[in-house]
């Protein structure tokens, strides 16, 4: 028995009782670390550790040899007896509310495929050959962004998952006893180029700043590994500790105001990052999170104080701090629509139309008729656009929101009309002053369901 191969004996963790007696689905990217979590995968499922095993390839059509990289994770598959399918994935746009890098949305595409892999295999659990050099790479992070003990606790072992679980068996194994079992093994892996690429975050701690670490300290993978380990054990007592305080707070989207009185600011700080991982959601830097907590202490009653990263946002409203996970999208092609002739009903995506109509004396926002011979468009507001709502200077539509009490959560739903290529009309929210109409002599908008 070579040396690597010894690693499927010796290498043993215990299986968590939510995965205990479940399938498993292994993510492949068909390189070397994949390689080497399957055959240890294998090895458990003949030894009857796990009762079963596929694996599931993403093809994220960014490299011109990404499908011949998902065949040959198949191929790997296929070697050992292993079923395997491939799921080919979009990525999703750039936004302003973030997935600017090719990596994070290359992310997002990715567990999006495995949730619907996990949809389609319900009793299954998904695994990930995540291993120690990776954990050591996510607690460096983490101290870059100032998340906070939270972060520091990095990847989970197992963690819920679209509706199951996601188990990270190999947290504690070297990558080099991954790769040395994939060494060993008779089939090609996949070498993806974009791993060399340290213009990426965890890359370059990767090629550049873990081997200088590691120069000095021959150590310091395991040890900070093993520092994600002691973070997670207080983090636990943490949640422990939040829970007496807001039982709910695994669960809850709204956080009463209300549970952070009577605690001090490190405290309420703690809360929050509770709450923020139970959401499945990435930490906020800590100058963020700080600044938020000194504004919902310190905002009149009538603001609403955002604390927004990434894609995720906590508003304070009304005694509440609201959970929204997922921010509105961006402007993108097919979200702005050309109304050629305003006199004709419109359907829009979300399933609804809108339809204008004579104006009568009970209609509150009115457009002057003699608009309708103009060129409109529909699209979505952004925080940058004006309207002239009173006499004076014209206010930015954020600021309008924020004035009638119009909570962040919903106000993905407004769109924009423009017309000559000028904001002019929110409906719903307001009509810049020089295009009102009157009942008699203009139009208002009426939105048609189900059409």
């Amino acid at each position: 028995m070579t040396p690597a191969e010894s690693v499927l004996t010796r290498f043993d963790v215990p299986v968590p009782p939510p995965v205990q007696g479940r399938p498993v689905i292994l993510a492949s990217s068909g390189g070397a670390d994949s390689l080497g979590a399957l055959r240890i995968l294998h090895h458990w499922m003949q030894c009857g550790k796990i009762p079963a095993l596929s694996v599931v390839s993403i093809n994220h059509q960014i490299h011109p040899d990404a499908a011949s990289w998902s065949e040959r994770a198949c191929a790997q598959a296929a070697a050992l007896g292993v079923p395997a399918t491939v799921m080919t994935v979009a990525l999703p746009a750039v936004t302003e509310q973030g997935h600017h890098s090719l990596e994070a949305r290359a992310r997002e595409a990715r567990y999006a495929a495995l949730a619907e892999a996990l949809a389609a295999s319900p009793s299954s659990v998904l695994v990930t050959a995540h291993h120690q050099q990776d954990q050591a790479e996510t607690v460096l992070l983490a101290l870059l962004r100032g998340s906070g003990s939270a972060g520091l606790a990095a990847m989970p072992v197992c963690a819920l998952f679209a509706g199951s679980w996601h188990w990270r068996p190999f947290l504690s194994l070297a990558q080099a006893d991954l790769r040395g079992l994939a060494a060993e093994f008779p089939v090609v892996v996949v070498e993806d180029p974009s791993n060399l690429d340290t213009a990426c975050d965890r890359n370059y701690l990767r090629h550049e700043v873990l081997p200088l670490l590691q120069r000095r300290w021959p150590t310091a993978v395991t040890q900070l590994a093993q520092t994600a380990e002691v973070v997670a054990e207080e983090r636990f007592a943490l949640q422990e500790s939040a829970l007496r305080i807001f039982p709910e707070i695994l669960t809850a989207q709204a956080l009463p105001l209300g549970v952070l009185q009577g605690v001090s600011r490190p405290a309420q700080a703690s809360l929050l990052r509770v709450w923020i991982q139970a959401q499945g959601a990435l930490m906020p830097p800590r100058s963020r999170l700080m600044e938020f907590l000194r504004q919902i202490h310190a905002a009149r009653p009538d603001r609403q104080p955002v604390l927004q990263w990434g894609r995720w946002m906590i508003q304070r409203d009304r005694g509440l701090l609201h959970w929204v996970a997922e921010m509105p999208p961006a402007e993108t092609p097919h979200e702005t629509l050309d109304w050629p002739d305003p006199q004709q009903p419109i359907p829009l995506p979300t399933g609804v139309r809108w339809v204008l109509r004579p104006a009568t004396s009970e209609d509150t926002e009115i457009i002057a008729e003699d608009c309708l011979s103009r060129s409109w468009r529909i699209r979505p507001w952004r925080s940058a656009d004006l309207l002239r709502v009173t006499a004076g200077a014209r206010r930015r539509i954020k600021t309008l929101f924020q004035s009638r009490g119009v909570p962040v959560r919903d106000r993905r739903q407004y769109l924009l009309i423009e017309i000559d290529a000028v904001p002019v009309w929110v409906p719903g929210l307001a009509l810049d002053m020089h295009y009102r109409g009157t009942a008699g002599h203009g139009w208002a908008l009426h939105i048609e369901r189900g059409a």
